[in-house]
């Protein structure tokens, strides 16, 4: 999501949230279906998506215990990983792990926790404020296992 567009977005994510799960408290099936919809019908248009990033929550990394993402970039902060789906996507990356209780993030990483936060919470209930890592974007692969792809550069 590009910065300008992070705020609106996050009170549209979590408004809906809270709207779906009140219309849906007792019915989980429908709960899911209105979730699913919502998601397709406000990513259908893909204008305002930062396609130079990708996040996600680092959720198991703690001060006593460390994952094996999280000692992985450390030790080497490019990463590449792949969305297996047919089309098949691998994007390489530099990882940028952003801690909430961070006093010096800038308004941008805060509202790029918040957003990822809001997304995971969307699907999985809750509220939270995990550490988030932004991947920044360096190349981008269709890895799809055909004849025309296997790892053909896309960016």
């Amino acid at each position: 999501m590009h910065a300008e567009k992070l705020t609106e977005t996050i009170q549209k994510i979590n408004e809906e949230r809270i709207r779906i799960e009140s219309d849906s408290k007792n019915n989980p099936l429908m709960q899911m279906y209105a979730k699913v919809k919502f998601l397709a019908d406000f990513y259908r248009d893909t204008s305002s998506l930062d396609r130079t990033k990708q996040v996600s929550l680092e959720l198991f990394t703690s001060p006593d215990f460390h994952t094996h993402t999280f000692l992985n970039m450390m030790a080497n902060p490019i990463t590449s990983f792949s969305f297996l789906a047919f089309p098949t996507f691998e994007i390489r990356a530099v990882p940028q792990l952003l801690h909430p209780k961070n006093p010096g993030l800038s308004k941008t990483e805060k509202n790029l926790i918040a957003y990822t936060n809001a997304i995971h919470d969307f699907i999985h209930s809750g509220a939270g404020a995990c550490m988030t890592c932004v991947y920044h974007v360096i190349e981008l692969f269709d890895d799809t296992p055909n004849h025309k792809c296997k790892g053909k550069r896309i960016v």
